[in-house]
Order: structure tokens, then sequence, then C-alpha cells
């Protein structure tokens, strides 16, 4: 919350010097005294950064502003049996399409996004995003409240039967937070945040962290369409995993990074219309997160696209198994003055 308040209070002060010098004398010497010394403060937070200046500097320039387009979806596979019988299902979300416009002032950041298709009331969902990222380390934390979900159903691999919108609800709960090893010359910030810029290519060992948490039960169009059960899941994972930024032509930057993470914990239920029934986790649960990103910088501006993708698996067999898949894709463009 500071990271968005803070600009604005930069701002507010800015405005709020006055050219009066006679009539406000010494406030305004007070007020322009703590404006220089909280910029100094940033700048030296920002400049002064623990970085290999061979490999990763930051921008010269003090403000940056962004335009975006994010696009985000999810589908959910069900994998199960029921009374003997045992079926398979996969539904879509529909597409969430965002624009977005931010403004940044040394490293601080305040926005503000729209969804089109939620104003002309197309767009059924609920999906918020937090994401943070440095070079140390970063996290994604995502809610996705879901009504929209549509597909088809398979009985014992037969004939495949369509699914209406709204057979299934799903609110979802996804943070995977990683750290980097080698963060004083590999920058996760440098692909997607822009932040900081890449100079040369280098890679680093990451160590991940992913909480999962979901809610599925039949909706209000279900009509006994899905053969399941109301189910609560909480997973929590850990792994190792790599990432690596590619420069090339020196104003070009590739991103590749995936962590794999195996669910240490894990408590998921299902409700069977009498009581909770507890499904115990098995080996190899995961939770696995990959991220990729294109950026040109050229002269003071930069553009590029980036991808998160976050596909995760939990359950029994022999009960009922969901894979979860969640993905954004941005494009952006991007000014520094």
């Amino acid at each position: 919350m500071l990271r968005h308040i803070c600009p604005f209070l930069i701002l507010i002060l800015l405005c709020g010097v006055t050219s009066d010098a006679t009539a406000q004398k010494h406030g305004g010497t007070r007020l322009y005294s703590l404006i220089r010394s909280a910029d100094s403060l940033l700048a030296r937070r920002y400049f002064g950064a623990n970085i290999d200046t061979l490999y990763l500097s930051r921008p010269t320039t003090r403000w940056t502003l962004k335009g975006r387009v994010n696009i985000s979806g999810s589908a959910i596979y069900l994998d199960g049996t029921r009374k003997g019988t045992t079926y398979n299902a996969i539904l879509f979300s529909d597409f969430k399409t965002t624009l977005n416009a931010s403004v940044s002032y040394l490293g601080l950041s305040v926005g503000i996004s729209i969804n089109p298709a939620s104003w002309a009331g197309k767009y059924k969902d609920y999906e918020f995003n937090l994401n943070s990222y440095s070079n140390r380390w970063g996290v994604d934390l995502v809610y996705h409240n879901q009504q929209s979900a549509g597909g088809w159903l398979q009985f014992n691999g037969q004939d495949k039967v369509d699914i209406e919108e709204g057979s299934l609800l799903s609110k979802t709960v996804n943070v995977n937070a990683y750290l980097a090893f080698n963060y004083r010359r590999f920058s996760f910030p440098a692909a997607f945040s822009q932040s900081y810029i890449q100079k040369r290519s280098a890679g680093s060992w990451l160590l991940g962290l992913s909480l999962m948490g979901q809610w599925l039960q039949p909706g209000t169009t279900n009509n006994s369409t899905i053969p399941m059960s109301e189910l609560k899941s909480i997973n929590i994972a850990i792994g190792p995993g790599y990432g690596y930024n590619l420069v090339m032509h020196h104003n070009w930057l590739l991103h590749l990074s995936a962590i794999p993470s195996i669910v240490i914990w894990s408590n998921t239920k299902t409700w069977n219309g009498r009581e909770w029934h507890k499904i115990s986790s098995h080996v190899p649960d995961v939770i696995f997160t990959g991220r990729a990103a294109i950026v040109r910088n050229f002269h003071r501006n930069f553009m590029g696209l980036s991808l998160v993708a976050n596909i995760s698996s939990t359950g029994e067999s022999s009960l009922l198994q969901i894979y979860t898949t969640k993905w954004r894709v941005r494009a952006f463009y991007g000014w520094r003055l």
C-alpha cells in the first residue's frame, strides 16, 4: 500500500509549494526542505542498489510512464470416479481483458486499470492481481472468483456432453514467491517492471514457494451435469528453479524462468452430502510456475510482452483429481522521462 501512496504524497507536497515567499517564508522553507529530503532518500534507495553495474543498471531518469493491455484466463480439468462411473471434464473461464496506465517516480508506482467488458456487464468473474518483483525476491498473488466456466464432460470415455456456463463455481487463491540467488547480476524487474536494465546476459538459481487454495462446488445451472460434490483444498509447495535473461543486440531482452514445486503440505477434502471426506495427497502433487518476457529498450522508451503461467495438480485419481491452469499475458509500452 505504501508503494502506491508515496507518489501521491510526493505530488501533493510538490503542488503545495507556494511562490508567495513573503507570506509563507518559513513554512515554505520547511516544506521545501522536507520534499528535498524525501527525494534524496528515494534517490539514494533507487540509484544505490547493490548490483553489479557491468550486468545491471538503473534507468537514468526518475519518471516512468507506462501503458499496458492485460489478458488472463484459466482452465480446470477434473478426472474422477463416482458410484463406479469414471468421468473427466474441462472447463474454461471467460478471458479477462483490462487496460492499465501507471506512473512511477524512482520506483514508486501508482496506476489505474479498467475492464471494458465488466463495465458493459459481459464479464461476470472477479479477479484480483498483485505483483511485486525485486532482484532478490518477488511474489505474484492472484484471487479468482470464477462463475463463467463452461466446457465439456465425458463419461467412461464415451461421447462428450457440453457444459453450460455457471455449472461450476470456483474460488482460487494463488501465491507464488521466488528467491533469486544471483540477484546482483540477474534481474526479474528488468523483464517485468522495467525498473532495471539488463546490460549483459545472466542467469540465477531460484527457490520457489507456492500456496494454492481452491474451493469448488456445483453451480446454480449444474442440474447434476457434473457428478461432483463440494471440494476445498489448500496446498503448500516448495522447489528449486532457474531463470535466465538473454541480452541480444544490446537492446533486446529475452527472459525465461521455471520453478517446479513439490507439494509438502496438503489439506484437501470433499463433501459427500453428509460429511467431509479427506483426500490424502500423493507424490508428485505439483505446482509449476513459469515466466517469460521479451523487452526492447530504445532511447528512453521500451516495449514488450510478458507471460506468467501457473499449473497445479492435486487430489486423488481414484476419487477426484484436479488440474488447474492460470495464465496472464501483458503487452506494454513505456516512456522514461
